[in-house]
């Protein structure tokens, strides 16, 4: 699977900080607000990136925070990619009611 890249982008309502600490469970690291992630997996590696977007209002009342999101994968089998998505969705999971 040589030179395989792909990536997802995800528009997510979050800030740096909460990219960062989302982040920092999902690798078992620190992560500081406005760092970029890269890390092995399986013989590839995955870099995460959080860009901060324009702000959506709400009914008026409500303002959230939107960022852009990209996950790339390089050289990563579609078994581990998978493996990894179900891990980013649970670490970046919030709290609703």
């Amino acid at each position: 699977m040589a030179n395989r890249q792909d990536r997802i982008e995800k528009l997510m309502s979050l800030t740096p900080s909460e990219f960062a600490a989302s982040a920092a469970r999902l690798v078992n690291r620190d992560i500081a607000p406005g760092e970029s992630v890269s890390e092995a997996l399986g013989t590839g590696r995955v870099e995460i990136s959080c860009a901060p977007s324009a702000s959506v209002r709400l009914g008026g009342l409500l303002e959230l925070p939107r960022a852009v999101v990209t996950i790339s994968f390089h050289d990563i089998s579609d078994d581990d990619r998978e493996v990894f998505m179900r891990r980013f969705e649970l670490a970046f999971q919030r709290g609703g009611g």
